[in-house]
């Protein structure tokens, strides 16, 4: 690769993590203000408010894959054509996704809070209609290399939404001031979106539309429908969770899982950005990439949530404003790090059977069969487990779609059972590190800023550990140059 390219990969990938540590920052400020003004029960509510997250991509039936698609087949008739049948899609379905999720929402034991919540409610799943009718433009985005942009519009979108947030919550101790506040972000992104879209493609339309042949309205939806499983199962594996739980526990224990998850999910998004670079190389030398990707993310996943679990509670309790039981916390924490744990061990091979396998299905289908299993131990078990059957039922579908997917991945690309455990060895070097370090510093992990010290600690020597034993095992392979471009990054097209 040349070198003009290798940097513009890299501003690609920076772009690409700055894009996203931007919404995770806006989390990390707005989460600890809920808790701080509002108390641990508020907490929970606004937890359960972030399920409207699901709604974009549910609405958008995978149509913005297609469009990604379109573009990277250099079909730009086709791409215009389908970002009119996306946005007819999103305007149609948005809207009946919304009715159909308000009652979950607000469908919570009798609380002060009710009023003010029917009111955020609709706050929330009109920000997440705006963000669904933006998707198929950020699609193009993308697709036409414009993360960079896209980062700088997540960024401003985000700090009119905490400063939003902070003066609201100031103002008027209420769940509206956040739900506003992230109406505000959805109107601002979505704006820049369209704009950043229309100056790459100026062709592009605005209006909803559709393919006049019927043959290529069912061409456009075959080819968005692996991407909507994945992402359904992600919304049924993590979403769901979270309006069982309301039905099983109190308030305070929802706030306590949603803390533990966006905790474990924010931190596993970030370091998965990692993968980025190797994706292109897919296209000529699969192998190589899954072994290299997985040995790259493997010891950054398993270090940092092993950290998290056994060392991160102080922190995180002082970040979500103090109000939470320490035993609410830990379970939650110690289950999602660990199946966040076993994800990280199959997210190349999983990426690798969606782009270069011949059928994105064959990564679809795995993260279908472990959403399955999770949803039906927490629907079945929940009233009697409680937090233990939700969060655990989270570890066992993560480990069934990492064994289905390294399965399909040994079919698909010829690997035996030893160059797997070759592929996870990394992983298992950062553990061998990180646990009797973790262990050695707990003393150290009593209080918030000495939690974070020693999370910090153990990632790294953890993470450095398992990334050297990557370097020693590298094979001249691993520094072939990609081939293609895939249309998306596995942070756009997983959940």
């Amino acid at each position: 690769m040349r070198s003009s390219s290798r940097r513009a990969s890299l501003a690609d990938m920076a772009a690409g993590v700055l894009r996203q540590l931007a919404a995770t920052a806006a989390g990390l400020v707005i989460v600890p203000l809920v808790g701080h003004r509002l108390g641990a029960e508020a907490l929970g509510l606004w937890a359960l408010l972030g399920t409207a997250a699901a709604l974009p991509g549910l609405a958008d039936l995978g149509l913005t894959t297609a469009v990604q698609r379109a573009i990277v087949a250099g079909e730009r008739a086709r791409s215009h054509a389908l970002v009119g049948l996306a946005l007819r899609t999103n305007a149609l379905l948005a809207p009946l996704v919304a009715l159909a999720l308000f009652p979950l929402l607000v469908a919570v034991p009798p609380t002060p809070r009710a009023g003010e919540l029917h009111l955020a409610a609709a706050l929330v799943l009109l920000a997440a209609g705006l963000t669904a009718l933006a998707a198929p433009f950020r699609g193009v985005a993308i697709a036409r290399g414009g993360l960079r942009p896209l980062a700088r519009a997540r960024a401003l979108a985000a700090a009119l939404q905490v400063i939003a947030a902070t003066l609201g919550l100031v103002l008027a101790e209420s769940l509206v001031a956040p739900a506003a506040a992230l109406l505000l972000f959805a109107l601002v992104e979505g704006a820049l979106v369209v704009r950043i879209a229309r100056t790459l493609d100026p062709a592009l339309p605005l209006l909803p539309a559709a393919p006049r042949a019927p043959g290529a309205r069912r061409a456009a939806f075959r080819d968005g429908a692996a991407a909507l499983a994945i992402h359904f199962a992600g919304v049924l594996a993590l979403r769901i969770d979270l309006l069982v739980l309301v039905r099983a526990a109190p308030l305070a224990a929802v706030a306590a899982y949603g803390v533990a998850l966006r905790a474990v999910d924010q931190s596993y998004v970030l370091a998965k950005q990692t993968s980025a670079a190797l994706l292109p190389r897919l296209g000529a030398a699969p192998r190589e990439a899954i072994r290299l990707g997985t040995g790259v993310l493997t010891p950054l996943v398993a270090a940092g949530m092993l950290a998290i679990a056994l060392l991160g509670a102080p922190l995180l309790e002082s970040w979500a404003g103090g109000g939470l039981a320490p035993a609410d916390l830990a379970v939650p924490l110690a289950l999602l790090a660990f199946a966040a744990t076993w994800t990280g061990a199959q997210e190349m091979a999983c990426v690798a059977l969606t782009y270069a396998s011949g059928s994105a299905w064959r990564g679809a289908r795995p993260v279908i069969a472990g959403a399955v299993l999770n949803a039906a131990i927490s629907l079945s078990l929940a009233d009697r487990l409680g937090v233990w059957a939700v969060a655990g039922s989270t570890v066992a579908g993560a480990a069934l779609t990492a064994l289905l997917s390294w399965r399909a991945a040994r079919r698909a690309f010829g690997w035996s059972r030893g160059e797997v455990a070759e592929a996870l060895a990394p992983g298992a070097a950062a553990l061998a590190v990180a646990l009797p370090l973790a262990a050695a510093l707990r003393p150290l992990a009593a209080g918030p800023l000495g939690a974070a010290l020693a999370c910090g600690l153990v990632t790294l020597a953890g993470a450095g550990a398992g990334l050297a034993w990557t370097w020693r095992h590298r094979s001249p392979a691993d520094a072939a140059p990609p081939a293609a471009v895939p249309s998306q990054t596995a942070a756009e097209l997983r959940p």
